[in-house]
């Protein structure tokens, strides 16, 4: 074997053991809105709620949770901008919860990528199945002061309610090393 052919080897083994040593759920909060002393209507399927979300940490949307305070399902969904949205989704899901908690929504597959200070919403639709959403109303101290919740095309009581909610991007390290690996896979079919 050539020292060319060997290198070429040598490289994308490097990659595939690099793109294997980020660990797939590697995740660091973004921004969070918590549940404190107020539930959502998210059952209705005459109402339809926009989150306001301020990105602080730049990379790509892997995961949103929301807090279920009564079980259900309702349709959740994502797109990029202030609200209110008309236009066609970035992101849609239906989140199905039997209990009440935090529930996880997997955001990778939309490939929804933001900057520090970009804004998204995060959507929720009721679907007539009895489901509720916890949240908050208070003002910044216990609250989420980086943006404004909206219920059918208007802002939710000029006030600082919002909707429980975490956003998480991946660590730092997860992105170099996927980074690293994909560009000695690349490097190696040149």
């Amino acid at each position: 074997m050539s020292p060319k052919a060997i290198m070429r080897v040598l490289v994308a083994a490097g990659g595939v053991f690099l793109i294997a040593l980020a660990p797939a759920n590697a995740q660091t909060l973004d921004q969070e809105s918590p549940n404190m002393n107020a539930s959502f209507n998210a059952d209705a399927s005459s109402l339809t709620w926009q989150q306001e979300v301020t990105v602080g940490l730049a990379g790509p949307l892997v995961q949103i949770e929301l807090y279920v305070t009564t079980p259900g399902s309702c349709d959740v969904f994502i797109n990029a901008g202030a609200p209110w949205q008309y236009d066609a989704n970035d992101f849609e899901t239906t989140l199905v919860a039997d209990s009440v908690g935090w529930k996880t929504i997997d955001t990778s597959p939309a490939g929804l990528s933001f900057n520090p200070d970009d804004h998204f919403v995060i959507g929720i639709h009721g679907l007539d199945t009895g489901m509720w959403l916890g949240g908050s109303y208070l003002p910044p101290e216990g609250g989420y002061d980086r943006g404004r919740l909206w219920l059918n095309e208007a802002i939710h009581d000029d006030t600082d309610w919002d909707i429980a909610f975490r956003t998480y991007v991946p660590e730092p390290g997860t992105l170099a090393l996927l980074s690293l690996g994909a560009l000695a896979m690349v490097s190696r079919r040149r």
